[in-house]
């Protein structure tokens, strides 16, 4: 039976010899699988500040630390429309239908919150191209699609995944949700 006791002279381990075949790694950076059979290690870029979080990129890209977008500011919304801000939260409150319309410009990440509170109730109102996915559901692409609140005080959370055109509910608040 022969045995190997080779003591590392200050080389780095191969991944062959289970290792990550990398002499130094960045303080505090998260590790990930590598892309290839001989670079089974890889880091990502930053190690983030304070307040951010780890986000996917996808299947195929290693994870970023990024700040999550909240709504920063509120708005009484107390008229029947509105081209909605990014990163906004708008509390829908009127005596009759407020309609709250997707900015045709967004950034992935970007979120709007609505909070029912008017009797007329809140619709989310979609540019050309744009379209929301609800659990299972998806808008009718562009202008004609929507969702809209049944009951007064229905909440709703929306971030976009794709740049300006598609977005989906990561938060409800009500029983049902009419989806055109």
């Amino acid at each position: 039976m022969t045995t190997n006791n080779a003591i590392n002279t200050g080389k780095p381990i191969t991944v062959a010899q289970g290792g990550t075949g990398d002499s130094s790694l960045t303080a505090y950076a998260v590790l990930c699988g590598g892309t290839t059979s001989t670079g089974n290690v890889q880091s990502i870029a930053s190690v983030g500040t304070t307040g951010q979080a780890l986000i996917s990129n996808g299947a195929s890209a290693l994870p970023t630390f990024q700040t999550i977008q909240v709504p920063s500011t509120w708005v009484d919304q107390t008229g029947t429309s509105v081209t909605m801000a990014v990163n906004t939260g708008y509390i829908a409150d009127n005596a009759a239908l407020v309609t709250l319309t997707l900015p045709a410009t967004t950034s992935i990440g970007d979120s709007f919150e609505i909070l029912g509170k008017g009797a007329g109730l809140w619709e989310i109102a979609q540019a050309t191209g744009q379209t929301i996915h609800f659990n299972n559901q998806a808008t009718t692409a562009g202008t004609g699609g929507s969702i809209a609140s049944v009951t007064q005080y229905d909440c709703i959370t929306i971030r976009c995944i794709t740049a300006n055109t598609t977005f989906v509910v990561t938060n409800s608040v009500g029983a049902n949700f009419t989806v055109v």
